[in-house]
């Protein structure tokens, strides 16, 4: 993400198509960028999940994006990739996000333009395909939650009020029985 987003800050263009040069496919840019500029918004690829995944690994995906929906006001789109275009105006939107912890497919949900997505399938270039482990994913989404959003911290105040006023009710009731 860090990279990605020093890239981005540094592109010129009308277009930017952003890309992971182990998975995604180059032949698709053109239709990427044509997509960018016909939306004047953000692209995203979408995985058809060709590489077998173990069960662990699909539990974490889910639970990933799922944790996503709960605790950001917009979530990323289930199965999102880096693979994006997005045009010059949408990108300058997305710079102005002064954020030190930019995840890109969380904050082009927030940038105001419409977002199209685009189904490809993977290109396996690394033999065996690299995955990443279930607890990364996890890790992942609770590093984009606590950077993107203060959900977390509401419920955790909400929670803290309600157990105060519980502690406080059970030291009446413990006075009360004190006394009477």
């Amino acid at each position: 993400e860090v990279a990605i987003a020093c890239g981005l800050d540094q592109a010129i263009g009308d277009v930017i198509v952003v890309l992971n040069p182990a998975t995604d496919p180059p032949d698709r840019i053109p239709e990427f960028a044509e997509k960018a500029n016909d939306t004047d918004g953000i692209v995203i690829g979408i995985a058809n999940d060709k590489f077998k995944r173990s069960l662990p690994y699909r539990l974490a995906y889910r639970l990933h994006y799922g944790l996503g929906k709960v605790f950001l006001a917009r979530s990323q789109v289930y199965g999102a990739t880096h693979f994006m275009g997005l045009t010059r105006t949408a990108l300058n939107a997305l710079l102005t996000i002064k954020d030190s912890f930019r995840f890109i497919r969380v904050l082009a949900m927030y940038a105001g333009f419409e977002v199209t997505q685009v189904p490809y399938e993977f290109v396996a270039r690394r033999h065996p395909p690299r995955h990443r482990r279930p607890l990364t994913l996890i890790e992942n989404a609770e590093h984009i939650i606590v950077s993107n959003s203060d959900r977390p911290l509401r419920m955790a105040a909400i929670l803290s009020a309600i157990m105060g006023i519980a502690d406080f009710a059970f030291l009446i009731y413990i006075l009360g029985m004190r006394l009477l």
